[in-house]
């Protein structure tokens, strides 16, 4: 028998008993085919998650040689852990690894990987093998900003045209311009940028309102002023 089984050996085996009397090789054998890399572990799915939901990443590695298992690393490693060996209903044995992190949509788009690190017997040595997933967080608007062009005073009769940006998952469509006098809000237009001439009714303090299907944010107040005031 080998006792190291070189890269890419593949054969069947047949136990065979003897002993004075008898000698005889049991009909069934076990084929035996080594890889020259483990494999790469696997990741549960992840559809679009809502922000503020407690996620659950699962990662499975086989386990080939259950007195030696893998150990499975998350990177980053975003929250808490539990890691078990587990038999399958084939009585073939897996390493699982259970990570739960509440998703922000500082999350969007990151990517996580699982690394199973396989060590070996010989010169204490080891292989390694991943498995990555990006996640999506749906999340309401942020970072709304409004700003005006130009950005100084202007002479009356002027064009200023007001701009409003934020970042949404869903991406944000639903833009609404208020404009503050005194102690009145007035809605004064829809949509991402809005003009207006420059008179002293229009002149003034304006925010802009982002929305999706997941929630509003509002703006600062921008101030385009006339000449002279």
């Amino acid at each position: 028998m080998l006792d190291i089984m070189p890269p890419h050996y593949t054969d069947q085996y047949y136990f065979r008993l003897e002993t004075k009397d008898i000698k005889y090789s049991y009909p069934n054998g076990v084929n035996i085919t080594v890889r020259a890399l483990p494999s790469k572990p696997q990741l549960s799915p992840v559809g679009p998650v809502k922000e503020g939901t407690q996620l659950t990443l699962t990662c499975r590695a086989s386990a080939p040689c259950p007195h030696l298992p893998p150990t499975l690393t998350w990177t980053p490693l975003l929250g808490n852990n539990v890691q078990k060996l587990e038999k399958n209903k084939d009585g073939t044995m897996i390493v699982l690894s259970v990570l739960n992190v509440t998703v922000s949509s500082l999350h969007h788009k990151q990517m996580v990987t699982c690394t199973a690190n396989y060590s070996l017997q010989k010169e204490a040595s080891s292989r390694k093998a991943e498995q990555s997933v990006s996640l999506e967080i749906l999340y309401s608007p942020k970072n709304t900003t409004a700003f005006f062009s130009p950005s100084g005073p202007v002479e009356e009769g002027a064009l200023v045209t007001l701009q409003c940006t934020s970042d949404g998952n869903p991406p944000v469509k639903n833009y609404t311009w208020f404009q503050v006098q005194e102690y009145e809000v007035t809605l004064r237009a829809t949509g991402k940028n809005f003009t207006i001439c420059m008179t002293a009714t229009t002149a003034g303090f304006y925010y802009c309102e982002a929305q999706n299907q997941h929630g509003t944010q509002i703006s600062s107040v921008v101030n385009p002023v006339l000449k002279g005031e």
